[in-house]
């Protein structure tokens, strides 16, 4: 029964990760209060997220880590989450308005919406796991991030279906998803951006060095 209760043990690795996700949960909720500092809150979660998932523990501490990301990537994370938002909204503006006309290039248009979606997405899930890896600068931030999203898709796709299950789980029970959600999210974005850096290192790690 040792492989269960010791500090090597899986129930002692289980509890650590619901600790974690706990503080990460909280730390996030109370540094995105002022509601502007979401994106920067997201950034120093993925900061969190880097260390802790490359080392046993954040160095020097989970807190640290998360306010020095939090300061070092505000400004940025503000441009690109306001930014992001503003495509969003004009997305979901231009599917209502498209749902309620009446002609023959609808599907077409739709089409040609779902496929700006997909790509909006798919861009949208690495800009901060790429913004605290490297200083880059955001239009190149932007044109890293999409590399990261096409580049091994099968990733992306896995990567968005465990987003949709987070989200789908949330809707059934509330209560985990407020407490749980967000950092179970961006440990596997984190994770898997981690993979893709890893396998390409000839092209996305090489991008990232250039620019840095």
């Amino acid at each position: 029964m040792s492989f269960l209760f010791s500090t090597d043990g899986i129930l002692y690795r289980i509890f650590t990760w619901i600790y974690l996700f706990l503080r990460l949960t909280g730390l996030c909720a109370l540094a995105s209060l002022p509601v502007i500092t979401i994106p920067a809150s997201l950034a120093a979660m993925f900061a969190v997220a880097r260390y802790s998932l490359d080392k046993e523990e954040p160095t020097p501490s989970l807190w640290v880590v998360f306010w020095n990301a939090f300061r070092k990537h505000f400004r940025q994370s503000l441009v690109v989450g306001g930014g992001g938002s503003v495509v969003g909204f004009f997305l979901v503006m231009d599917l209502i308005l498209v749902y309620h006309l009446k002609s023959q290039v609808v599907p077409w248009i739709l089409f040609a919406i779902a496929i700006v979606g997909i790509a909006y997405v798919s861009t949208s899930l690495y800009v901060l796991p790429v913004m605290i890896r490297a200083d880059l600068r955001t239009s190149t931030l932007i044109a890293t991030a999409m590399k990261v999203a096409i580049y091994k898709p099968q990733l992306t796709i896995f990567n968005l279906v465990i987003l949709f299950g987070v989200w789908f789980i949330g809707g059934h029970f509330p209560s985990l998803f407020l407490l749980f959600g967000i950092p179970v999210a961006v440990y596997t974005t984190s994770w898997i951006t981690t993979l893709k850096m890893k396998s390409s290192q000839d092209t996305l790690s090489s991008d990232i060095e250039e620019f840095s």
